[in-house]
């Protein structure tokens, strides 16, 4: 299991590689929201080691599953909907969930447009941090 350190680390190397992709190369912009869900799953570790009633998601059998459902009970609404965001748009770009054919898997990639990648980089993101920080009273920064 990781220290709440190295997933803050590993927070802000997501973060900072997400931002920096999205700016020199936006036609890999899925991978951008990937890097940029896994920043928020990173933060939330971090808070999750901190309370004794939830620990570590990663002893867990769906760990996605399994945060989704502690910060829907544990966090506020509004949290939880900036962490929903990232984590479906990273989900369709990793699963291709409209695409039925090499062609609509194709066009599938286009539909987190850039503006969009770059309103869960630029606001949901930090959203996530601040949100977490407030509510789980820790210093992610």
């Amino acid at each position: 299991m990781a220290t709440r350190e190295a997933h803050i680390d590993q927070a802000k190397h997501n973060r900072n590689f997400a931002k920096q992709l999205l700016q020199v190369a936006p036609e890999f912009r899925d991978w951008a929201v990937i890097a940029a869900f896994y920043a928020a799953v990173h933060y939330v570790e971090a808070c999750f080691y901190e309370v004794p009633a939830i620990k570590h998601s990663d002893h867990r059998a769906n760990p996605h599953n399994f945060r989704k459902v502690e910060l829907a009970k544990c966090s506020s609404k509004e949290l939880y909907l900036h962490y929903n965001l990232l984590f479906e748009a990273a989900h369709k770009a990793r699963y291709l969930q409209s695409a039925m054919t090499r062609s609509s898997a194709v066009a599938s990639l286009r539909l987190i447009s850039t503006d969009a990648a770059r309103t869960l980089i630029e606001v949901d993101l930090p959203t996530v941090q601040e949100l977490l920080e407030k509510e789980y009273h820790v210093k992610l920064a």
